[in-house]
């Protein structure tokens, strides 16, 4: 179990999420969450450097996961990330680790048979009611009161719309012109054979993208494959309309377009 957990600066007051893993899907449903619990989204945010947030750590100019700059460009937040390896530049989160870790503890200790969403109702019930409620060690003030009176009045409002997390790879085009993604395969036109392109798969619908270009789009399908006759070249789509065998067909269509 892991816990993601965002601090605002000022009240200190927090909201943590127990998780089972860190990808970047979870990563951003967190912060969509976190949104959601604080009533509205800072102007900043100041992230750690794991992979779920910055593909390339880089003082002046980090890559950022592509889902994750989504995110920030619908809430209209910025991404500061921390220099690798400097946990002063975290200082407030890094604080907190300790004690979410002990509560989860706790509340194992008392409930063997816990589950991840009695987990997270027990962290934020105790998160307004018992921490949120004590003086801080450092402010000497009480975190969910000066978040109330203070800091809440000046977070960016939330969208009216909910926002819709996407999930993005790096894939290659196969010389069969397909790309695979999530265990499903996408076709493409014959002229991007060989290359990388960005694919962001939303609810339901697949977008390819090259060079920042749109290139293609593909409904999820039910089935591990989606195709769209238009992509090949004209004996491949024959072979495909006849009633050759599909593993025939691929043999002597690959075998047309590259010859040994």
């Amino acid at each position: 179990v892991y816990a993601f957990i965002g601090t605002l600066s000022y009240s200190r007051h927090k909201y943590v999420e127990y998780v089972f893993s860190q990808n970047q899907q979870s990563f951003v449903n967190s912060h969509v969450n976190m949104f959601n619990f604080f009533g509205g989204a800072p102007k900043v945010l100041v992230i750690d450097n794991l992979k779920s947030g910055v593909i390339k750590p880089d003082l002046y100019d980090p890559t950022i996961n592509r889902a994750y700059t989504e995110l920030s460009e619908y809430y209209e937040c910025f991404i500061n990330p921390c220099r690798v390896a400097t946990p002063k530049d975290k200082p407030i989160v890094e604080r907190d680790v300790q004690t979410v870790r002990e509560h989860f503890r706790k509340l194992k200790a008392i409930n063997n048979n816990l589950t991840l969403p009695e987990a997270n109702t027990a962290v934020k019930d105790w998160l307004i009611n018992t921490y949120g409620q004590r003086e801080h060690g450092t402010t000497h003030m009480q975190p969910y009161r000066e978040f109330i009176l203070a800091e809440q009045p000046l977070l960016l409002p939330l969208p009216i719309d909910p926002f819709e997390p996407s999930y993005w790879k790096q894939a290659k085009v196969h010389p069969d012109h397909y790309i695979q993604v999530q265990k499903k395969s996408y076709s493409l036109p014959g002229q991007y054979v060989g290359k990388y392109v960005f694919v962001k798969v939303s609810q339901n619908l697949v977008s390819v993208y090259y060079d920042e270009k749109l290139i293609k789009q593909h409904t999820i399908p039910k089935g591990y494959r989606q195709t769209d006759l238009n992509d090949f070249p004209e004996n491949m789509k024959a072979l495909m309309d006849s009633g050759m065998p599909l593993s025939l067909r691929w043999s002597v269509a690959l075998a047309t377009q590259f010859p040994p």
